[in-house]
């Protein structure tokens, strides 16, 4: 008989321990860290100029606008809309930018008045040059094929934050497109 009831209450006890070891790691997945208050720095109102590259070599346009950053649903994502011009039209744009605690991974969703797509990039932490590098794809509408990009987030520093976009060229080599540098507005 009291081997049965061993027996029992190790059956019992297991289940129980899988689900504290699940309830464990949906507790660490849900709970904002050391990446989102990394996030969290990039809160406010920003200036920004723009500058703004079609190809290699050729002369950027110039453009300016304010983005207006906030951390959303409870501080695990970060929401920024920028409204202003690029390349000399009105633009609006929006991007949520999370960490994922299970991945260990930032990422991007872009989604713009410039089109009708979006696009999505996923990177890390270089703790080095303590920025956030991400890798993505969008669509060429010209072409209709994928085109690989590069985005480089730099932590804000004395009042300004800044970040840059980078293509690549048909042998795979990385041209800068675009540089953005934000001034904090409040």
């Amino acid at each position: 008989m009291k081997k049965f009831i061993l027996l029992l209450v190790c059956f019992i006890s297991i289940p129980l321990m899988a689900q504290d070891d699940a309830m464990k790691a949906w507790m660490a997945y849900m709970t904002p860290g050391e990446m989102h208050t990394w996030l969290a720095k990039n809160e406010g109102e920003w200036k920004y100029v723009q500058e703004s590259w079609m190809t290699p070599g050729a002369e950027a346009t110039v453009d300016s606008g304010i983005s207006k950053n906030s951390m959303i649903l409870g501080g695990r994502y970060l929401q920024m809309i920028h409204e202003g011009s690029a390349f000399g039209t009105p633009f609006t744009g929006i991007n949520l930018l999370g960490y994922d605690n299970t991945l260990k991974k930032f990422f991007s969703f872009w989604i713009d008045n410039l089109g009708t797509g979006y696009t999505v990039a996923t990177g890390d932490y270089d703790k080095a040059s303590n920025t956030i590098i991400l890798f993505g794809n969008m669509l060429d509408p010209a072409s209709g094929k994928d085109w690989k990009y590069k985005m480089v987030i730099m932590e804000p520093k004395n009042g300004e934050v800044g970040n840059e976009m980078y293509g690549f060229d048909p042998q795979g080599k990385e041209y800068l497109m675009m540089r953005s540098v934000y001034f904090k507005a409040n």
